[in-house]
């Protein structure tokens, strides 16, 4: 079995089979039924149906066209006798080169951590998933994150000395917790195009509490507030387990707040504290918490409006001395 070499993934080339005797002869009278095999099982690679050889042949068939490799690298085909697997052969090794880029495959490792700097790597492939070591194209790259501190690379063309795969050192910095992924698209050809699987983005260490409560409330009534810790880049940073102690800015008689608390585990770095609260003096008050070691990590509420409760009592003011048989106003 004869076939040139290289060939091109995916394109049909030919191969010439030949009947021989023992000496190397060409078996002139050959009239068997030869079938087809190949190393490539990639999907989309082919080869000619059984054929029998006819007096016209002297031995000898070339199939034109009729044989397509997909998968990169060496690959054989081989023709067998139907009727007696003894008579066989096998080609040369046939180098499949990969054919042009169809599309780029962006992978990184997961998850990473918000903030922090992460490597990534493009790789150029054909539409049979070969590399597409040959790819000199321009890609620009974009993300699903949107939060500032965010980052990728600039546009970046490719050399040949990339074979078609190159890793951006620390190039990407997401923020945003949760899944985001990284797209890279051909400048010229946008066909040409790849996004990475989700990046599972965990939250940066915390340097925030978030205090939060509904308002108005009424004076001395207990009501729940929310203590969320959070990173620079407002991620609830799941695995903070500080202790936060609490202040207020209304110091009448009979205002609380819970005493000092320890996040656990299980609170996934939010806390609600329910009926924890009790505001006293009406107008606008807030609740301050604060980690106890590191007193930056803090956060305040906004404005709670305190407003009064139902009347009960009078208070009476009257001026002081009065003229005893004259008639003065009071104020209740």
């Amino acid at each position: 079995v004869n076939a040139t070499s290289p060939q091109t993934a995916g394109s049909p080339f030919s191969v010439t089979v030949m009947a021989l005797d023992q000496y190397g002869n060409t078996a002139t009278g050959y009239r068997g039924t030869v079938g087809f095999t190949k190393s490539d099982n990639g999907a989309g690679s082919s080869l000619p149906g059984n054929y029998t050889f006819v007096a016209g042949d002297n031995g000898v068939h070339t199939f034109a066209n009729s044989v397509t490799l997909v998968t990169a690298g060496s690959q054989t085909v081989t023709a067998t006798d139907t009727g007696a697997s003894s008579i066989t052969g096998t080609s040369s090794s046939i180098s499949v080169n990969p054919a042009a880029a169809t599309k780029l495959v962006v992978s990184a490792t997961s998850p990473q951590s918000a903030g922090v700097a992460f490597s990534f790597t493009v790789t150029a492939q054909d539409q049979f998933n070969n590399t597409a070591t040959g790819y000199t194209g321009q890609v620009h790259f974009t993300k699903s994150d949107s939060g500032a501190g965010s980052s990728l690379p600039g546009n970046y063309t490719f050399v040949a000395g990339d074979n078609g795969v190159h890793t951006f050192t620390n190039g990407a910095t997401l923020v945003t917790g949760g899944g985001q992924t990284i797209t890279a698209t051909d400048t010229v050809t946008n066909s040409i195009t790849g996004t990475s699987a989700t990046i599972s983005l965990g939250p940066a260490a915390a340097t925030k509490l978030v205090v939060s409560a509904t308002s108005p409330q009424t004076a001395g009534i207990a009501f729940s507030f929310t203590v969320t810790a959070q990173d620079q880049f407002g991620n609830t940073v799941t695995g903070y387990t500080g202790i936060v102690h609490f202040t207020k800015s209304d110091s009448g008689a009979g205002s609380s707040l819970p005493t000092d608390y320890t996040f656990q585990a299980g609170d996934n770095g939010v806390h609600t504290f329910t009926n924890g609260a009790t505001l006293v003096t009406s107008g606008g008050q807030t609740i301050t918490a604060t980690d106890t070691v590191a007193n930056s990590i803090t956060g305040t509420t906004g404005t709670i409006t305190v407003n009064p409760a139902a009347a009960s009592k009078f208070r009476v003011t009257a001026a002081s001395p009065q003229t005893a048989g004259v008639d003065r106003k009071s104020v209740v």
